[in-house]
């Protein structure tokens, strides 16, 4: 038997995220982008430019393919819920599944916003169609400005029970809606009160950190879930992990800082995503992995300003 391939509609920095666990997998992926510009087709030998708004282009685009999936993070719900309707009438292998696609969406439509506020948390979950599930620590989301920078992993000064609480309310909803894949949870934490925000379908910003702090990363085990392979453990390889968002600044010159970074602290862990140097643009992320919160998150803002051009010493 062959290995698989798996063709991927959208070509975001989550989907390029997806190479290198593929590449050890054997899997090959090919994916459906508007252009050669988007982050994915820089690292994916095989991209189809085209568009996926165009039934006939995602059905010729899914010949040749074992399974489709979606760029869950870049393509409007409404869109995905017509590529799926067309693929299944065609009889294109899908996962999720558009039952899987329909139930979250409901269920994130039946969230309601009381207004109730408290620190955000993520909780990262997969399953495969045989019903083998898997989770991961929970994380704290830290925001400025309305914009998602940092995460923290796990998510600090929780007790036993509401890290329980949290993960088996993940757990439960992936098996409600007959998940496939990877979702996140995400979640506030009001004292001991946890509310549902929002079921997200596929790898997730809030994951990027399983890149290098878990035995498992969100984007390998993503790829494990769909083919219905048996999932990988999520064990923590440190104590904490924490990430730090780059963007653009006026300073285009990323590569001399890059260098400076990894000699200041080879520790720091750096996944830049093709994108063009501009203002706001999203450049990548940088990760580091150890012991203490407060240490890790100085060092990777310092990490992720430097490099982005925010600060020059």
């Amino acid at each position: 038997m062959s290995f698989p391939t798996i063709g991927i509609i959208g070509a975001s920095p989550l989907v390029r995220l997806m190479a290198a666990p593929a590449i050890a997998l054997g899997v090959k992926l090919k994916v459906l982008a508007a252009s050669m510009n988007e982050s994915a087709s820089g690292v994916i030998p095989d991209v189809r430019i085209g568009d996926y708004r165009d039934l006939a282009t995602v059905r010729e685009f899914a010949e040749g393919c074992d399974l489709i999936t979606f760029d869950f993070s870049e393509l409007p719900i409404a869109l995905i819920r017509t590529l799926l309707a067309s693929g299944v009438a065609a009889g294109v292998r899908i996962q999720p599944s558009a039952d899987a696609v329909a139930n979250a969406l409901e269920r994130s439509h039946l969230l309601k916003d009381d207004g109730t506020r408290g620190r955000q948390i993520a909780v990262l979950v997969a399953r495969s169609p045989h019903g083998q599930a898997a989770v991961w620590s929970l994380t704290e989301l830290v925001e400025k400005d309305g914009i998602r920078l940092e995460t923290i992993t796990p998510a600090p000064n929780l007790t036993s029970q509401i890290v329980a609480n949290a993960q088996r309310i993940a757990l439960e909803m992936a098996g409600a809606i007959n998940l496939v894949g990877v979702m996140a949870v995400e979640m506030f934490l009001n004292e001991d009160q946890l509310l549902v925000n929002k079921l997200a379908l596929g790898p997730h910003k809030s994951g990027l950190w399983t890149i290098d702090g878990s035995t498992t990363s969100q984007f390998e085990q993503h790829l494990r879930a769909i083919l219905d392979l048996p999932l990988g453990t999520t064990d923590p390889l440190a104590a904490m992990a924490v990430t730090v968002k780059m963007f653009g600044t006026d300073k285009t010159d990323i590569y001399r800082p890059y260098l400076h970074v990894f000699a200041r602290d080879p520790g720091v862990k750096v996944h830049q995503y093709g994108q063009e140097v501009r203002l706001g643009s999203e450049l990548g992320h940088v990760t580091i992995i150890g012991s203490y919160a407060s240490d890790l998150r100085q060092r990777a803002a310092h990490a992720a300003d430097y490099i982005s051009g925010v600060i020059d010493e």
